[in-house]
């Protein structure tokens, strides 16, 4: 796609840097929230309650949605990189692994990404808890 853009430079004609189009509509309107309309087709709730989850999304964003806490990690950030973690390996189509109170299985790779994961909640009776 074409990108309009300018560049910038001083009274003495030393480069100071590009704006583009949505640079100026901004310092007018504000900033426009476009990570919204990213993180509903990230995760999408699905009718039997499972959610799909994109390999990529934000281990805190996921967290803010699910109502889970992952926890802090080094190295990673998303939830394709928790995954691998838990794993210790790159997963297979069909890997699932428990997060939290979440059963998750890998249900697309591209290649040796993760690129969509089935999020399904684990459901405790208090049978479970006797056992």
């Amino acid at each position: 796609s074409k990108v309009h853009m300018a560049f910038v430079v001083d009274e003495y004609g030393a480069f100071e840097g590009v704006v583009t189009a949505t640079d100026l509509l901004e310092m007018i309107a504000g900033d426009f929230n476009e990570s919204h309309d990213e993180t509903e087709t990230a995760v999408r709730k699905r009718n039997d309650g499972t959610w799909a989850v994109d390999g990529q999304i934000d281990l805190d964003e996921l967290g803010e949605i699910l109502g889970e806490d992952f926890g802090e990690h080094e190295g990673f950030h998303t939830v394709a990189g928790l995954v691998l973690h838990h794993l210790s390996r790159v997963p297979n189509e069909g890997d699932i692994l428990q997060l939290g109170r979440f059963e998750v299985e890998v249900i697309d790779m591209d290649d040796r990404r993760i690129d969509k994961l089935l999020f399904r909640p684990v459901i405790h009776t208090h049978a479970d808890d006797a056992a």
